[in-house]
């Protein structure tokens, strides 16, 4: 398969997503402050287990909490197997549209339900102080989403 000019920046588009949801991992996502000069960082990486709490616990599953888990382990998921499969979203349409969706609605879900958490003024979060890392959590599914619609349709090719 030669590859187009298309596909190598879906494969850009990819990449830069992963970097996103790295960077995401290593910078920090919330910094309260516990007094003068002391604070209490909470990484990207250290989220996970609330997460998996979340996605696993069914009987007191909450949609507030549990939507933006769902989205971030599709996102995940979406990252990590995208830039090996250009060839074939290429020639699978029904692939591509799949992706096309789930990549699209992650962006709206994920980018939308945390952008209102960011913006909205709650009480309950006391002297917490988002981080960059929310940032990045918020636009790693938009290159991806770019990515997505770079990939052009091949014509199958029979023998």
């Amino acid at each position: 398969m030669t590859w187009r000019w298309t596909d190598r920046v879906a494969l850009g588009c990819f990449v830069m997503s992963l970097l996103l949801l790295l960077a995401f991992h290593l910078s920090p996502l919330f910094v309260e402050q516990r007094g003068v000069g002391s604070e209490e960082v909470t990484y990207g990486w250290m989220v996970w287990p609330a997460v998996v709490g979340d996605l696993v616990d069914f009987e007191n599953i909450d949609v507030e909490i549990a939507g933006p888990s769902f989205a971030l382990v599709l996102g995940v998921a979406l990252a990590l197997t995208s830039p090996f499969v250009i060839p074939t979203l290429s020639r699978n349409r029904v692939l591509w549209w799949f992706m096309l969706l789930a990549s699209g609605l992650l962006v709206t879900g994920l980018t939308g339900i945390l952008g209102s958490i960011m913006f909205r003024d709650d009480p309950l979060m006391g002297n917490d102080h988002l981080g960059v890392g929310y940032l990045w959590v918020m636009t790693f599914p938009l290159p991806h989403l770019m990515g997505v619609l770079f990939v052009r349709q091949r014509p199958v090719v029979t023998k």
